[in-house]
């Protein structure tokens, strides 16, 4: 989870219902953030802790470095994490249009995992970011929508997720935002839509 998240609570509650957790840690937990910066310092980090992963595509080229510190048993208990037994490091560089961005973050680990692992993880956060809330703002336009009022927030949200669930599995050939204009514009596309959920 992003640093939002990053709490002693958070890290409790699920910890308590069995779960592990990859935290990104930043400013809103200063003090925890002071002492894994000076672990990630210290450590003489093997070849083995470390994993590097590059891609192209669509005009950026993005590089990934990650590497992985065993943390003390005190830190955890310090700060109120339970179980916090390694402290993650992510390096990014990111070429865009000849420009070049750098970004570092560090994540606090419940479990022992591998420098690839934490890479994998991480990216597949991002992948539901982007993969869902990213389409339900753009194709749904879900931050536009103006209601408060009791239930009704929660009910649209189901049944936003509930059309792009019908929507990603019909006609994969289309885009989802081609197949919700064509199902306003024609019933007999709109059925064909529908009629792929059995």
């Amino acid at each position: 989870a992003d640093a939002l998240h990053c709490s002693a609570r958070m890290a409790t509650e699920i910890t308590q219902r069995g779960g592990a957790y990859a935290l990104a840690l930043k400013g809103n937990q200063g003090p925890l953030l002071a002492a894994a910066e000076r672990i990630i310092a210290a450590a003489k980090t093997p070849k083995a802790a470390t994993a590097v992963t590059e891609e192209t595509g669509h005009g950026r080229w993005e590089r990934r470095a990650a590497r992985i510190v065993r943390a003390p048993a005190a830190l955890g208990r310090k700060h109120g994490f339970p179980r916090l037994g390694m402290i993650g490091e992510i390096s990014r560089t990111r070429i865009v249009n000849s420009k070049r961005e750098e970004q570092r973050c560090l994540y606090v680990l419940s479990r022992s995992m591998s420098a690839q692992e934490l890479l994998a993880v991480v990216r597949r956060h991002w992948d539901i970011e982007n993969g869902l809330h990213w389409r339900l703002d753009v194709v749904f336009h879900e931050d536009a929508c103006r209601t408060r009022k009791d239930h009704g927030p929660e009910n649209l949200a189901t049944l936003r997720k509930l059309a792009l669930n019908v929507l990603n599995r019909a006609r994969r050939d289309i885009s989802v935002r081609r197949k919700r204009k064509r199902s306003g514009w024609s019933d007999e596309f709109a059925r064909s839509i529908l009629g792929q959920m059995r």
